[in-house]
């Protein structure tokens, strides 16, 4: 069974990594209020395409998060992001 947030093989639906994340609140996770913010402003363009660039048309109802264009760096702004293309960005 595949990571509900990244993909990767898993037992439980989400890895280790996921699991400690959910564990944390979201300004603990990175997520505080500038980053919910960037969010709301950005689930008012859906839908939209994945701005990795796969070709994912995001709506409402799809799993995406407000990525940063450059990853780690908020001041770099934000775009609206499928959820594995996020992932694979982080490894980078």
């Amino acid at each position: 069974m595949p990571c509900i947030e990244c993909g990767t093989p898993c037992k439980t639906g989400r890895c280790n990594q996921h699991q400690r994340q959910h564990q944390r609140t979201t300004s603990q996770r990175g997520y505080g209020s500038a980053h919910q913010r960037a969010r709301a402003q950005l689930a008012r363009t859906l839908p939209d395409y994945c701005g990795y660039g796969c070709g994912t048309l995001l709506t409402h109802d799809s799993k995406w998060v407000a990525a940063h264009c450059v990853d780690g760096d908020p001041s770099s702004g934000y775009v609206v992001a499928c959820a594995p293309c996020n992932e694979r960005a982080k490894r980078k």
